[in-house]
């Protein structure tokens, strides 16, 4: 097993370092307090591109997000979703979810994520990711 870190300017504050973990062939990326406002930071795409997984920092929705968050380090969902485009990556994990959203607010945010990369799932309590088995 290789893990990677990468320092990136991708958090508007201090940068943020972002975790490239390979083994057996496979490739998963932990990005976290990443954000941008001025487009994908190129050396943060060309890290985590053709990664098989990206858990990323997907706090927000966008309207919360432009409405009071912006400048602290979380991302949209549609920065993830951007993200995981612009990547090519196999599958998108959304997480670090704002604590004041319900299940159902989390749902809708996982439903329109989807329409923006269909490979996306919300982390959750309790769950397990076969890194070997990620398509």
């Amino acid at each position: 097993m290789v893990v990677t870190t990468k320092f990136t300017t991708s958090h508007p504050l201090n940068g943020a370092v972002l975790y490239r973990i390979e083994y057996g062939g496979k490739c998963i990326i932990y990005a976290t307090d990443v954000e941008w406002s001025h487009g994908i930071a190129a050396d943060f795409v060309d890290f985590i591109a053709g990664a098989d997984l990206l858990i990323h920092d997907a706090q927000y929705t966008p309207h919360d997000y432009q409405k009071a968050k912006h400048g602290f380090g979380h991302s949209s969902i549609e920065m993830a979703t951007e993200t995981a485009q612009a990547a090519q990556v196999g599958e998108l994990i959304l997480f670090h979810h704002e604590p004041t959203y319900d299940d159902d607010q989390l749902d809708a945010m996982e439903a329109e994520a989807r329409t923006r990369f269909a490979r996306t799932r919300s982390a959750y309590e309790g769950m397990e990711i076969d890194l070997l088995k990620t398509p």
